[in-house]
Parts: C-alpha cells; sequence; structure tokens
C-alpha cells in the first residue's frame, strides 16, 4: 500500500473543548499546536523549545506557573511522541487552588507567546542545548539503546546513517530559529485549548 499522505493545517482560529473528570481533583487545561512531521526543518527548533518549556524544575512552566505564580501543582510541555505524519506540542497545566481554567488557559498561552519574543535569551537556547546534548548522550549508552537509535533514523530519517547527523542537526539550532518556529507553530489561531473539570458521572 502507497503511503498516506498528511500535512498539518491550521484552523480558522482557535479552538476551545470542554471535559468533565469525576476522577479529577482539580481542573486543569492543555493547549495542542499541530506541527508537522518530524523531519521537517522546524522540528529541532521544537525539540528545544519543548525542552525550555517543559523540561524539569527549570523549563518555563515549572518556573512561572508553578513555583513563582503558584498557579499549576504540576506541569508538562513539550512534543507529543514522534510522528511520520503531522503531529502536536502540548502545554499542560492542572490548577492550583483558586485557579481557574480560564486564568490558566491564559499563564499556557503567555509562555508560547514568550517563546517567540525578545526575551528569549541566547542563555536560554544553551541551556537547551545543553540538555539536549546529556539525554542524546544518556540514551545512547546500552546496545539497545543505540538499536533503538538506528530505528529512528530508518524510520524517521529515511536511512541509518542519519543516527550520525541528528544531534548536530538540533545543535544547529539558532535563537532566530527558535523565535521563528514559536511564531510560526505555537500561536493562537494553531491551538486547541482543553479544559478539564473535576465532576461528570460516577
Amino acid at each position: 500500500m502507497p503511503p498516506t499522505a498528511c500535512t498539518p493545517t491550521f484552523r480558522p482560529g482557535a479552538s476551545r473543548r470542554a471535559a468533565a473528570d469525576r476522577l479529577a481533583g482539580r481542573a486543569a487545561v492543555a493547549q495542542f499546536y499541530r506541527i508537522p512531521k518530524h523531519d521537517d526543518p522546524d522540528t529541532p527548533a521544537l525539540e528545544l523549545l519543548g525542552i525550555l518549556l517543559g523540561q524539569g524544575q527549570t523549563g518555563r512552566l515549572t518556573t512561572v506557573l508553578s513555583r513563582d505564580l503558584g498557579a499549576a501543582t504540576s506541569v508538562q510541555g513539550g512534543i507529543l511522541g514522534t510522528r511520520q505524519g503531522p503531529g502536536a506540542f502540548a502545554l499542560f497545566a492542572v490548577a492550583g487552588a483558586g485557579v481557574s481554567p480560564d486564568s490558566l488557559a491564559g499563564l499556557l498561552a503567555a509562555q508560547a507567546t514568550w517563546a517567540a519574543s525578545d526575551n528569549l535569551t541566547e542563555a536560554d537556547l544553551t541551556r537547551a542545548k545543553n540538555i539536549y546534548r546529556a539525554l542524546a548522550a544518556s540514551t545512547r549508552e546500552r546496545p539497545q539503546d543505540l538499536a533503538e537509535a538506528l530505528q529512528h533514523a530508518v524510520t524517521y530519517h529515511g536511512a541509518p546513517d542519519a543516527v550520525n547527523t541528528e544531534v548536530d542537526r538540533v545543535l544547529a539550532t539558532t535563537l532566530a530559529d527558535l523565535r521563528r518556529v514559536a511564531a510560526a507553530w505555537l500561536r493562537p489561531d494553531n491551538a486547541l485549548t482543553l479544559v478539564i473539570t473535576p465532576g461528570g458521572a460516577s
């Protein structure tokens, strides 16, 4: 069978969905942005943006929403898996006490806006690259890791020797690349906001 061709498309504006979850103890908000397939030239910048926004204790979501503002008790962010076709970049937060879903959604959107602004600095880019480099090294320590890296290279880049160039491809990303890609993909009219509230049928 010939492969199915899929291309990412923007919606004609931001969209919003709501769902009630009887197991949820607090409200939560997720924002999903459509992004291109993994071998797209914009993917390296999106990977670094995922680190800057959602990775660990120094990510923007943790630093701003959880630590500085106390608006979220749990946060996550980044590319949702690896796709041969279009994928998704997500920002997610569980609301802190007294924080409304609308307020939380606004705070998440503000972090996406930050990524496209002049407030994103070379120091941020360097930190993201250092974290990426460390993760790349730690995930190639065992024979199984190398086998998975080769499989990834063949599946998503078309050749096994791509395993030798993928890290350099990401580390070649510039600050201008980060801002351009954030402005192109992490924008309001490309976002689906999902609001989850406690409740629903038992």
